[in-house]
């Protein structure tokens, strides 16, 4: 598989009027407004910092409500960021809010609305610079994208239907005809070894939204992750944005093919109790036989008013620093391992990684059970003022 890191950003929200304000930081128009901009301070603390990645994703939701000044400020700063980061690629996708679907912006042009329009006349280009690339996205609501020798990236545009039946608006939709489209189209790619998937919108119902009902979910998005596992017999990466609630889960397989789906925090809007966050997606070379097919970390900061961009550290509602995925045995198992490393001293979690590789790719859920399960064995991990494990040790009696 590919060694590859992509850079991920969602749910900008960016905007100059302040009609579309509500609920966002992310506001462009003067110097002083700029400044307090997390994705201004981004773009300063990537360079500062030398954070680097292959490819930048930006899982949509550029724009408030909208919001068109907004919308061009942001691309405009994303062509930016991608040169931060020296990635070779900028992969976008369209979001709820950066349609004019309401038809919010002049009442006077009802009459000939036109809820992408703004969206084709970007300068460059969105979501792509490539006009054949960018006219098939638009037109086949999908468009397979070469970012890798063995890797295949498919780009799913699931606000597609935004502007049409009043109700589309409320939820996402991949239709049959899209579905055997991308189906047909993924033969020609069936020799890679890696799949990624970014949309806008969650593929499935999210279960982790306080007991409420999950109603914004991908119309048809799990019959199109089911038939995407059978075609290619591999765990797909998905990642997504919309919900602003970051997650890190395996979704359901009729195989041992379950994909990872990692839905992106929001980088600018404001929510009681979430940060917001960037994240980079490393994708590792594995062949442990306890391994998905498609393994890697995640590495996540936070950004606040005050304090700016920092390593996330721990949250019940954020990511953490650093997690990962594709770890397919018993937890159980690792800590019984960890348990007759540690003996009755203690050992650095370094020394624990280069042991028990798998540690690297344990999801936020498995860090948790990992940290439950050696508990039960008399033992604790203790942790860095930056959130990051730095020991096991035995727990004092």
């Amino acid at each position: 598989m590919a060694e590859l890191s992509f850079a991920v950003i969602s749910d900008l929200h960016a905007f100059v009027d302040a009609k579309n304000s509500s609920n966002s930081s992310l506001q462009f128009g003067t110097a002083a407004l700029e400044s307090r901009n997390p994705l201004v301070n981004l773009i300063e603390y990537v360079r500062r910092e030398r954070v680097t990645a292959d490819i930048l994703v930006c899982a949509g939701d550029i724009c408030n409500q909208a919001d068109l000044q907004g919308f061009s400020s942001a691309w405009s700063r994303l062509q930016e960021l991608n040169a931060a980061l020296g990635s070779r690629q900028l992969v976008s996708t369209c979001g709820n809010h950066d349609l004019n679907s309401r038809y919010l912006k002049d009442r006077s042009e009802d009459d000939d609305p036109d809820p992408k329009g703004a969206l084709l006349c970007q300068t460059p280009g969105f979501p792509f610079d490539d006009p054949a690339i960018n006219n098939q996205y638009w037109a086949q609501n999908f468009v397979f994208v070469d970012l890798a020798s063995d890797c295949c990236t498919l780009v799913l545009n699931t606000s597609a239907y935004h502007g049409g039946r009043e109700e589309e608006i409320e939820h996402g939709r991949v239709s049959q005809r899209t579905i055997d489209a991308i189906l047909c189209e993924l033969a020609k790619w069936k020799d890679k070894q890696t799949f990624v998937l970014v949309c806008h919108h969650h593929l499935m119902p999210m279960t982790s939204l306080a007991g409420k009902t999950d109603y914004q979910y991908v119309h048809k998005g799990a019959e199109l992750l089911e038939k995407l596992e059978r075609a290619t017999r591999k765990s797909w990466l998905v990642i997504h944005g919309h919900r602003h609630h970051p997650r890190l889960v395996y979704g359901q397989a009729s195989t041992s093919c379950a994909p990872i789906i990692f839905g992106s925090s929001s980088l600018g809007a404001r929510l009681t109790g979430i940060p917001n966050q960037f994240h980079l997606i490393e994708l590792k070379k594995s062949n442990q036989s306890d391994h998905s097919s498609i393994v890697g970390t995640v590495k996540t900061w936070s950004w606040t008013e005050t304090t700016e961009w920092s390593q996330a550290g721990r949250s019940n509602l954020g990511m953490p620093t650093i997690c990962g995925f594709g770890f397919k045995g018993q937890v159980g198992c690792l800590a019984d391992e960890l348990s007759k490393l540690v003996g009755t001293a203690y050992i650095t979690w370094s020394e624990a990684l280069g042991t028990l590789p798998s540690l690297n790719y344990l999801t936020p859920e498995h860090l948790e059970q990992l940290e439950d399960e050696l508990e039960l064995r008399g033992i604790a991990v203790n942790y860095d003022r930056t959130g990051l494990p730095s020991q096991i040790a035995p727990r004092a009696t």
